[in-house]
Parts: C-alpha cells; structure tokens; sequence
C-alpha cells in the first residue's frame, strides 16, 4: 500500500521510508501542505493513507485535512503532532482525522496506529 507522508523536515521522511518500507509499503512523500494536494489530486498514486505532521509553515495540518476532506472524504488520515491539546484534537477529529500520534512517538506505536487505521478503514469498506 502506498503511504503519503507530508512533514517539511526531509530527514523526518526519510526515516519515515525506511520504517514503513519494512511494513511493506511504499512511501509518497511531500514536503508542503501544497504538494500535498498536488500528489492527491493528481488521481493516479493510489495513496491508501496520509500521515500529516502538524506544524509547517504555510498550511499546517489541520489546514491540510481540511482540504483533504473537500475531495477525499473517507481517505484515512493520520496527524502527528507535538500539540495534542484539546482544541485541536476537537477539531482534527470534527474534519475526521482517522488518528492523531503525539510526538515524540517510537516506530513501534506509528506502526501500531497506521495498522489500526488500515483495519479500520478496511472494516469499514467491506462491511458498513
């Protein structure tokens, strides 16, 4: 399966590849809110989930999911942020956030989340 993953530090992406690629899948990856959107958009990557860091300049990651949400309603996503306050928990998961991870977090708890989302997302796709 193929993985966005949207944080604007690319040493951040790089290890997220390498994790994820043990699991299996394969990693798009963007360093913008706006490039982003742009992979999504374009129809044919076939990006089953989206892995969201939370602060990056320009649009932050709940700015992101809420564009995500205009034209990819039921596409998992998931935030990761050193912010888990009330507030944004609230409203990440009003837009629909599948998952929020808070940072620091190990590989083992993302692996844990992104498979929980997965099943999840798969459960509901064969059987609601």
């Amino acid at each position: 399966m193929k993985i966005l993953a949207v944080d604007n530090e690319i040493v951040k992406l790089e290890s997220l590849k390498r994790s994820l690629r043990i699991m299996g899948h394969e990693l798009a990856e963007a360093l913008s809110a706006d490039e982003a959107l742009k992979v999504l958009n374009a129809n044919e990557n076939g990006i089953y989930l989206v892995l969201i860091d939370y602060p990056m300049p320009g649009m932050n990651g709940l700015d992101l999911l809420k564009n995500i949400r205009k034209f990819h309603a039921f596409l998992p996503v998931v935030m990761m942020t050193a912010y888990l306050k009330d507030r944004l928990v609230g409203e990440a998961l009003q837009n629909k956030c599948s998952s929020l991870v808070e940072k620091p977090f190990s590989l083992d708890q993302l692996i844990q989340t992104i498979e929980g989302v997965l099943e999840d997302h798969h459960y509901r796709q064969n059987f609601l």
